[in-house]
């Protein structure tokens, strides 16, 4: 629990920091200039794909030690051969970059920086959270934001906006981040040379055959949300393409507070028995069924914020209703799903239920669109591949478990009942409707809801 809430107190004032920079970024800068920043950011997200799963494979192998438990020398090792590997990397990305005359706003120069940078500090994040430091992490977690947040704060005040000081800014926050990352585990980047500079041709091996499929997966799932932004940007233009990745950009601010789950949840599920886990998963599907009734009032208010400071992003809405409901499940397939297989070493699962899904995502997405050319088609089919997605998951893992399920759950149900109202009603008569059926819920489960806090809060003590 002392993790659980470092790690969320920490991801409260990410979000809350993200909050503000989404509010003031795209107001001053436009939906085309917005959409040149947030074209940079999607392709930074695929970055990690060039580690290879090195880090992740890491993260696997050392996921529940205790930090001062760990071989300084081993992982000083693993250091040095990521820090080569990304130097002769981020060259080897620019040079490609330029010589296909890719290099749009810079692009060259910032995505070989930011690979560099985001790198060694996958390295450091996915030590410290596989070790128990969450404070470490959660105190690297906030820079970044933080030096956003102090630009952010300058353009608000002066009302000044320059996309090249805003990239500045951006790879500044990810620079001083790796340099405290850098400070406060410096016994794994200063150790004393008494062995090779790198690790041996096994152990990097290894990392990278353990860590892979993990790594594939969170592109994959990248993709799936990518293939519809790409589609928005190369058919519907970069204004568009600012809309609907101002949609995305609020979305990842609500999943600041879920993703503080998973982050806690799989060192602590590895130190647990079997019978332990079916618990945990039980109690989980719970607490996961409970938000997604809630979850919806978070559109209601994303739109006020829409409507009241920036009504030049109100085309974003329609996609917005169908595009929560695809965050919801992508959250529950990374923090239930994905990190039960992880703790039961079944990441080829992990992978191979993505893939499938995202094959399943790719026709979908293109049928969808070629009969209806709209941003709304393209998010409804990326909502259909996450639930998808849940599904395949849902079963695996039920089954592993010997836990019966149905198909259609409660949390399908109200999405559906949520997404049908926010259509085809007023922003107000649709918020009454759905405040009438969370008190329908809560008086119909009040039984179940009562013993579930009652058990969650004597597992936590």
């Amino acid at each position: 629990m002392k993790s659980f809430i470092k790690v969320l107190v920490s991801n409260f004032w990410v979000m809350l920091m993200g909050i503000l920079i989404t509010l003031i970024i795209p107001r001053y800068l436009g939906p085309v200039q917005y959409g040149y920043y947030q074209l940079y950011t999607f392709y930074a997200s695929f970055l990690g794909l060039f580690l290879l799963g090195y880090c992740d494979g890491i993260y696997l192998k050392f996921g529940g030690i205790e930090y001062k438990e760990l071989d300084n020398k081993k992982f000083n090792q693993f250091f040095n051969f990521l820090l080569v590997y990304l130097l002769l990397l981020s060259f080897l990305l620019f040079s490609i970059l330029k010589i296909l005359n890719l290099d749009i706003q810079n692009l060259a120069v910032l995505l070989s920086i930011t690979l560099f940078l985001q790198g060694l500090n996958s390295y450091f994040v996915l030590v410290n959270q596989a070790s128990g430091r969450f404070t470490v992490y959660s105190i690297a977690n906030t820079v970044e934001k933080l030096l956003l947040l102090v630009y952010a704060s300058y353009v608000f005040f002066t009302g000044k906006i320059d996309l090249n000081l805003l990239f500045l800014f951006t790879i500044s926050g990810k620079a001083l981040t790796l340099l405290i990352n850098m400070i406060f585990d410096y016994n794994l980047v200063l150790v004393k040379r008494n062995s090779s500079f790198f690790p041996d041709k096994k152990q990097i091996f290894e990392n990278i055959r353990i860590g892979f499929p993990l790594t594939l997966a969170g592109v994959v799932s990248m993709l799936m949300t990518g293939i519809g932004k790409n589609k928005v940007q190369s058919e519907l233009g970069i204004r568009e393409f600012g809309y609907y990745s101002l949609v995305f950009s609020m979305m990842s601010i609500v999943s600041q507070i879920i993703s503080a789950i998973s982050i806690v949840f799989y060192p602590l599920l590895k130190k647990k028995s079997i019978e332990t886990m079916k618990k945990n998963l039980v109690v989980s599907i719970s607490i996961f069924e409970y938000v997604s009734v809630l979850f919806p009032l978070s559109f209601y208010a994303i739109y006020v914020i829409l409507f009241f400071y920036l009504p030049d992003y109100l085309p974003a809405t329609s996609s917005l209703i169908l595009l929560l409901p695809t965050l919801f499940y992508q959250s529950k397939i990374s923090i239930i799903y994905n990190t039960f297989f992880k703790v039961l070493r079944m990441e080829k699962v992990i992978l191979k239920n993505g893939l499938i899904s995202l094959i399943f995502c790719v026709i979908l997405t293109n049928l969808f669109f070629l009969f209806i050319p709209s941003v709304e088609s393209i998010a409804i089919a990326t909502l259909i591949s996450f639930v998808f997605w849940e599904s395949l998951s849902k079963k695996i893992i039920y089954k592993r478990f010997d836990i019966s399920t149905t198909i259609i759950s409660i949390e399908d149900i109200y999405f559906v009942i949520y997404i049908v109202l926010s259509l085809t009603l007023s922003i107000e008569l649709s918020a009454l409707f759905y405040f009438v059926l969370i008190g329908l819920y809560i008086v119909f489960k009040r039984k179940q809801i009562f013993s579930d806090l009652k058990l969650i809060l004597k597992r936590s003590k």
